[in-house]
């Protein structure tokens, strides 16, 4: 080959680098191997010049003729296999074998240098082509600060959730955690809400519906435990609550919107928490897992401040409640209280959780009871109806009481924490209710310990038990 050739060889050599993008070239020369650059280097600078002029440099240098073979490869061909060779191989690291183990912190600070300079898609396109995400798992400390940086996050949860979801686990920080659930929940279009929004009427989570509520509640439940999840959403409620000013994402002095259909309340963003709440708790029951044994606190009184916060708006708004009524603020108190029903239902069917101590045993009445004693106040002032009351007493509580296979030591909970509180004033209003939807009993035959629409001995024992227990607590006078 003339030297033109060869000049119009390592020029298209040069063309071909050139067609590769040029952030990748560089990630490229950072990625590849200490050996294998000194190897590119020393072929194009020594070896090549060396071959294309072998015969000149043999004719000084004679020694050098010693290295050759007869009916061997001419020396200009070799030059062009080692050439061709060193094409091949670059175009191979490109494609094929892309050089994804090595990271140090000059590839660290050329990927935050990288992503603040093309779009997201772009710089993840790249990372995932020159990183093993598989691994990424082992190697997480090394990528943290990478990972934590609020561009990174904001488009992996837009333009690929699912590698967050795949290293969730990984988090273990406090403030990482905050940080990425704040980017969740503070996007009204997130996969919180979207999650949330499959589950509106769910008790428990659905496996595989939502990815990111498995991580949380199911998958990594311990990790949310750990890092306080339920305090978490608590603060993100209360911040709807309290946020002052007409808007959207808060309930604030807003005046209250009385419902056409029941479906109508769960557009308000407060719900979303509501409704998060029930599927930790939901999911946790129903799988045998007892919060308290994976490092978390039960809170009995998440939804009761809610519920205050609620009633309290309820007052501003100056406006007054019948039976008739139900505005979308009844309709989250609502869910908050058969959610905790729910709970106690849950608990209840759960042989595994009801044979040992379980922290849930005193947990779900307890909870429940809170939140209806701030119902109760909310009665006294005329924003909540007895009707309302009523219905609630008996599907959330009595209607489970009254069961025959209810624990002994659950049944002693739910008279403790709910029953015993039950105001006297509604007392009447409510048993009379419960007892004919139930029994078909009427009130004043249960108030004189007369029970002739019983044809059971262990429905006798109970309504006993419990005209003894509203006698005992001075509920009937």
């Amino acid at each position: 080959m003339s030297i033109d050739s060869w000049l119009t060889t390592i020029g298209l050599l040069i063309a071909i680098i050139a067609f590769f993008p040029k952030p990748e070239l560089k990630l490229l020369r950072l990625k590849l191997h200490f050996a294998e650059l000194w190897a590119g280097l020393i072929i194009l600078m020594v070896v090549l010049p060396f071959l294309i002029y072998f015969y000149a440099l043999a004719a000084r240098f004679p020694f050098l003729n010693t290295f050759t073979i007869r009916n061997g490869i001419l020396p200009k061909n070799a030059a062009f296999l080692f050439l061709y060779g060193l094409i091949l191989w670059l175009i191979i690291r490109f494609v094929w074998l892309r050089p994804n183990k090595k990271f140090n912190p000059k590839i660290l600070d050329y990927y935050l240098e990288l992503i603040k300079e093309v779009p997201f898609d772009v710089f993840f396109n790249i990372f995932r082509r020159y990183e093993d995400i598989g691994l990424i798992r082992n190697a997480w400390p090394q990528f943290h600060e990478l990972f934590t940086q609020p561009i990174f996050l904001n488009g992996i949860i837009h333009y690929q959730p699912e590698f967050m979801y795949r290293n969730w686990g990984c988090v273990d920080r406090q403030g990482d955690f905050d940080q990425l659930l704040d980017l969740f929940i503070d996007d009204p279009a997130s996969a919180y809400y979207k999650g949330i929004q499959g589950h509106w009427n769910s008790g428990a989570l659905i496996p595989y519906v939502s990815q990111l509520l498995n991580e949380l509640i199911s998958l990594h439940l311990r990790q949310s435990m750990k890092f306080g999840i339920i305090i978490y959403i608590s603060k993100k409620g209360n911040s709807h609550l309290h946020r002052e000013g007409f808007n959207t994402n808060s309930i604030y002095l807003q005046t209250p919107i009385f419902l056409d259909h029941a479906s109508e309340g769960s557009q308000l963003p407060m719900f979303f928490h509501i409704q998060f709440i029930s599927l930790l708790y939901g999911t946790s029951i129903t799988d045998n897992i007892d919060i308290e044994e994976y490092g978390g606190k039960n809170m009995y009184s998440i939804y009761s401040q809610w519920i205050k916060h609620i009633i309290e708006n309820l007052k501003l708004s100056g406006k007054k409640f019948t039976e008739k009524d139900n505005s979308n603020y009844h309709w989250l108190i609502s869910k908050m209280l058969d959610n905790a029903g729910d709970w106690m239902r849950f608990f209840n069917e759960n042989e595994t959780l009801n044979s040992t101590f379980c922290s849930y045993r005193e947990f779900n009445p307890g909870c429940l009871g809170l939140c209806l004693k701030e119902v109760y106040k909310g009665y006294e002032i005329g924003l909540i109806p007895i009707e309302y009351i009523k219905s609630h007493l008996h599907y959330d509580v009595l209607s489970l009481y009254y069961m025959p296979n209810l624990n002994g030591d659950f049944r002693g909970v739910i008279e403790k924490q709910i029953i015993a509180n039950i105001p006297e004033q509604v007392v009447i209003a409510v048993f009379s209710y419960s007892l004919n939807e139930e029994f078909a009993m009427n009130f004043d035959d249960f108030y004189n310990g007369n029970f002739p629409s019983l044809q059971h001995q262990s429905e006798i024992s109970l309504i006993s038990r419990l005209r003894n227990l509203l006698k005992e607590n001075k509920q009937l006078v």
